[in-house]
């Protein structure tokens, strides 16, 4: 969910009616809890930047 908000641009609530009913603030709160994650973690942030290349194919 993350990696298809973040690439897509598309709105929480649209991402939770895509992903069977999660409500739009789940998805908001738990985007903003990965993004800062992902300012602790160079583990997890490398792991992401690696899978959103292979999602653009770069």
């Amino acid at each position: 969910m993350y990696l298809a908000r973040d690439l897509s641009g598309v709105s929480g609530k649209d991402l939770g009616v895509f992903f069977d009913g999660i409500s739009g603030a789940a998805i908001t709160m738990k985007y903003t809890q990965i993004n800062a994650e992902l300012l602790r973690n160079k583990k997890l942030r490398d792991k992401i930047t690696n899978l959103k290349k292979q999602i653009l194919n770069i």
